[in-house]
């Protein structure tokens, strides 16, 4: 699936080494592909979550300063990234892994058992990369059907990473001016819209067809 507009606005800015660029990927990014990461990998989220905002500036900045290996027209930015800081955040446990002389961690290499399962392996391969290249453009292609914009689109990955807090789906719905009492009901508003078409239309049991 192509990059949207505003995908593509922000990619010429990357390209162009514009200073705001990476700042924009923070804020638009960096947040959900942290609590994505955090759900899929929650021993090692448990112990130590600072490894997963390494992952995910490791993914931003290697995209920065390497924007021409993301093709906008085969992929939606979000998906890249996520992709690119989950193979980071392996990367990182395994060298943790090593460093530590532990055998212990295999929950975190090989996933914990959601339907996220098997996504990512931890081999590092090209056919690996492409698995799950292919695989995250299908659950991509699956939201983009059901929701029609892409602020939806990163409300629905969230939802579906179980994220609880309210402050950043505010920062998503771009509300923090309202109060807090405000921002929860808006908050609550939207998730209960997009848990119900989840739910409607069965997305994590399709998700796991998807990945077995």
């Amino acid at each position: 699936m192509k990059a949207s507009l505003l995908e593509m606005e922000l990619h010429t800015a990357v390209r162009q080494k514009k200073d705001i660029a990476l700042s924009k990927l923070d804020k638009m990014y960096g947040h959900q592909l942290v609590q994505i990461l955090k759900y899929k990998y929650q021993t090692a989220a448990r112990r130590d979550e600072i490894l997963f905002f390494e992952a995910v500036n490791e993914a931003l900045w290697g995209y920065y300063n390497n924007p021409d290996t993301f093709n906008p027209e085969k992929y939606k930015l979000f998906s890249f990234l996520l992709v690119a800081a989950d193979r980071d955040l392996q990367n990182i446990l395994l060298k943790e892994q090593k460093h530590l002389n532990r055998k212990d961690l295999p929950e975190d290499v090989e996933l914990q058992e959601n339907f996220w399962n098997t996504i990512i392996k931890p081999h590092g391969s090209t056919n690996d990369t492409i698995q799950i290249e292919e695989t995250m453009t299908a659950i991509q292609n699956v939201l983009e059907r059901l929701f029609p914009n892409e602020r939806d689109i990163i409300l629905s990955y969230m939802v579906l990473a179980g994220e609880r807090e309210t402050e950043p789906f505010s920062e998503v719905l771009e509300i923090e001016e309202l109060t807090i009492l405000k921002q929860r009901e808006e908050v609550k508003k939207h998730k209960d819209r997009i848990k119900k078409v989840l739910e409607r239309n069965d997305v994590e049991n399709r998700i796991k067809n998807l990945i077995l």
